[in-house]
């Protein structure tokens, strides 16, 4: 009988499991949503509390539990565990008109949670904002209308997209800085790459919406599905006026005269709070085009190199000039100078002190958190960001095939440098730059592969095991061969993300400011900051005791995405990094206020007494007038700050002949002057290029 029994419960409880498991796991949903919502302080609300010592009166912020947020809470888990089970009992002709009414409502109640869940300003959006975000999702309801022709799929699979991509889109921002646009998209392998290094993160509000969201889309399937019309006749017709719709709404002329909505990239969140979700993001699709510039011509371009020549390149003495090590550093920032951070201890002493034979200051750069090819792609080649749309890696958009492009590489190669050396202690699948080296001129790309015995401070390459890598290359060179080599190396021991405390590194620094004391990110990115000044100091230790000539370049590539907030004080805050210039032999010393990537190369060509091609002689004078130069703006010598589109500018004249230059070296190379780029009049690809 016990045999029976279990031989035919087995199939009972299968039964069960099948019959309930929709509702278990639509209940595990919803206690999980609950519970980041406990979690992120939602049932709390800040009270300030008075106290008084000594006759003072002192006011603290304490967290209070909101007895509203907790009902709140608590309805929203009845609600849900009970709606599940709702059968309501909806005739074909109330279902159909229901359909119909719900489809319509559709976009209006997407476009309310949307502009929620990003904290938009929507009450304050013009009559025309509203208009053009809701065309847009209607438009996107009525092309699954077209495609499906059901009404189901019709509501749920735009909302599904749109706030799928707006739970990302916060994400993205607080990881980066910056939110989402549409030439993202061309660096989704680097993004996946950066995101999977980082916690996952969702708002309590995000949260709110999914439950919300959940509910809402159960409801639909308590309504019965139907299809919209019979035949297929006016469904073509609907497909094509939808596209039709967005493409109106993405067009300059409605975009740029009814919104004045110019720019998505700079801070693209602050259209997003403007201009609402849908219109920021099918408005940034438009940069994904490149435009010729206004005025751009080969005739133009020819004018204005007339007025710079290139040098030739005999009479330069290539083994007297010095071994070239540029280290563009992983995050490298200067919490201390550039916002006023206090720490137990100096966090980068040796950095500071280091007067003697050097040259340093700030740039300003492009990015922010992210994106690191970007700073690389400025200094090596003298192009700015400052003309490219954000969010596009030139190393990727512009590099794809095997070609040469212009370079400060190409320029030492020229020379007679007898070898250049990339050098990335990480994977090489980032920002397309195996490709992209090759085209710059490098003779070879090493990435952790090449290190032996490596040591690691959290889970990346430490910069001491990194720069010991560097001397190693320089000594093993330096062994067959009586010529200068160049190194570049990217760092990566400061890469996000700073979550967590690990045993293989120490912790003798704590912030003292009162804000961040308590910021484990903070914390953890000032501690490695503080080894990889220790890992310099031995570099240069080093380096000071080598006979022969070398100039070695240290410049951060951006601020990392933990840093604090801007006081407002200045608007490229939060794009300055430290660069620092040393020789081993004499140069004259300096401080620059501020300066750019872009601009660095050709300074470096002047210092080791090399011939300079036509480009860089127009960016020596174009230095002149213009210090600083990044994708937010530039500034002139005097330290006035000027936006990159501002035609009423004096340097606006200026801004154009270099715009011209680069678009002619990027994208119209069959008008491009080699003579004027490079350096002998060609580039210097090897033939013998490999990666490793």
């Amino acid at each position: 009988m016990a045999d029976t029994q279990t031989e035919t419960g087995t199939p009972e409880k299968v039964s069960f499991i099948k019959k309930h498991l929709g509702r278990i796991l639509w209940m595990a949903l919803i206690l999980i949503l609950l519970a980041i919502l406990v979690a992120k302080g939602f049932v709390f609300r800040r009270v300030v509390q008075e106290s008084f010592a000594d006759g003072i009166r002192q006011e603290t912020e304490i967290s209070v539990v909101s007895p509203l947020k907790c009902i709140v809470l608590v309805f929203g888990a009845v609600f849900s565990f009970f709606f599940y089970d709702f059968k309501p009992k909806i005739s074909e002709k109330t279902g159909k008109t229901l359909a119909w009414i719900l489809t319509v409502l559709s976009p209006i109640i997407l476009y309310l949670l949307l502009e929620i869940n990003f904290d938009a300003h929507f009450l304050e959006f013009t009559p025309l904002t509203h208009l053009g975000n809701l065309m847009i999702l209607y438009s996107f309801c009525f092309f699954f209308f077209a495609v499906t022709n059901r009404f189901r799929l019709t509501v749920i699979i735009p909302a599904a997209f749109w706030l799928f991509f707006s739970i990302m889109n916060m994400f993205i921002q607080k990881v980066r800085g910056t939110a989402i646009v549409m030439s993202d998209l061309i660096l989704w392998k680097s993004a996946l790459q950066v995101a999977g290094a980082v916690s996952f993160y969702i708002s309590a509000r995000s949260c709110m919406i999914l439950i919300v969201v959940m509910n809402y889309f159960l409801a639909l399937f308590k309504i019965p599905d139907m299809k919209f019309v019979k035949g297929w006749k006016i469904r073509p017709l609907l497909m094509v006026l939808s596209i039709l719709a967005m493409l109106a709404v993405k067009n300059d002329v409605y975009t740029r005269n009814y919104f004045n909505l110019k720019k998505t990239q700079y801070l693209p969140q602050r259209c997003y709070k403007k201009f609402g979700t849908a219109l920021t993001f099918l408005r940034s699709g438009k940069i994904l085009s490149v435009e010729v510039p206004e005025g751009y011509s080969p005739e133009e371009v020819a004018k204005i190199e007339k007025e710079y020549t290139s040098d030739p390149v005999e009479g330069f003495d290539v083994e007297k000039a010095p071994t070239v090590i540029v280290i563009m550093n992983e995050a490298f920032s200067d919490f201390e100078r550039t916002f006023g951070l206090e720490n137990s201890q100096e966090a980068m002493p040796f950095y500071h002190s280091l007067k003697e034979n050097a040259i340093d200051g700030f740039l300003t750069v492009s990015i922010f958190g992210g994106q690191t090819a970007n700073s690389e792609y400025e200094f090596l080649t003298g192009n700015s960001k400052a003309f490219i749309v954000g969010g596009v890696s030139p190393f990727q958009s512009y590099m794809k095939q095997a070609e040469p492009h212009i370079s400060l590489v190409h320029s030492l190669k020229s020379l007679g440098y007898d070898e250049a050396v990339a050098f990335h202690p990480y994977n090489t699948k980032g920002y397309n730059r195996v490709q992209a080296y090759e085209n710059l001129g490098f003779d070879s790309f090493l990435s952790q592969e090449s290190v032996e015995n490596p040591s690691y401070l959290r889970e990346f390459i430490s910069d001491q095991c990194d720069f010991d890598e560097v001397i190693r290359l320089y000594d093993e060179h330096k062994q067959n061969s009586d010529k200068p080599m160049m190194i570049f190396n990217v760092t990566m021991q400061n890469h996000l993300p700073y979550e967590e405390y690990f045993d293989n590194m120490e912790y003798p620094l704590s912030v003292k400011t009162e804000q961040f004391k308590d910021d484990i990110g903070i914390n953890i990115y000032e501690n490695l900051i503080r080894e990889t000044d220790i890992a310099y100091e031995n570099l240069i230790g080093h380096f000071s005791k080598e006979e022969d000539p070398v100039i070695i370049v240290m410049y951060g590539d951006h601020q990392p995405n933990i840093a604090p907030q801007a006081d407002g004080s200045d608007p490229l805050q939060r794009y300055k990094v430290p660069f620092k210039i040393w020789a081993n032999y004499d140069i004259e010393e300096k401080q620059v206020a501020l300066s750019s990537p872009n601009l660095m190369g050709v300074e470096l060509m002047k210092l080791i007494g090399a011939p300079l091609t036509g480009y860089q002689k127009f960016l020596l004078d174009f230095e002149k007038q213009v210090r600083s130069i990044s994708y937010y703006g530039y500034t002139d010598t005097e330290g006035n700050f000027y936006d990159i589109d501002d035609d009423e500018s004096p340097y606006y004249p200026l801004l154009e002949k270099y715009e011209y230059l680069q678009y002619n070296t990027l994208f119209d190379k069959e008008h491009m002057n080699n003579d004027f780029f490079y350096l002998g009049g060609k580039p210097q690809m090897a033939p013998g290029y490999y990666v490793k």
